[in-house]
């Protein structure tokens, strides 16, 4: 853990897909996003679905949106 991480992006882009999905499922999201960046470079063998068993709240909408944004982040 030489180089913490301080952080991760979201993009414009992402927008269109956070507006369709109801102010409780965005934050949902956003929580699980937040873990996933931290988890990401904490324990690099972590998947997306280790995160979402965290996570049952979350409507299928919402764990697609999920699956994109998380994608964006291990790339970046």
């Amino acid at each position: 853990m030489s180089n913490p991480k301080t952080g991760f992006i979201l993009y414009f882009d992402s927008a269109p897909i956070l507006a369709q999905l109801s102010p409780e499922q965005r934050g949902w999201l956003l929580s699980a996003l937040f873990q996933y960046a931290d988890r990401a470079w904490r324990e690099p063998g972590v998947t997306q679905e280790d995160v979402l068993l965290f996570y049952p709240q979350l409507t299928p909408q919402s764990r697609t949106a999920f699956g994109f944004l998380a994608s964006t982040i291990a790339r970046d």
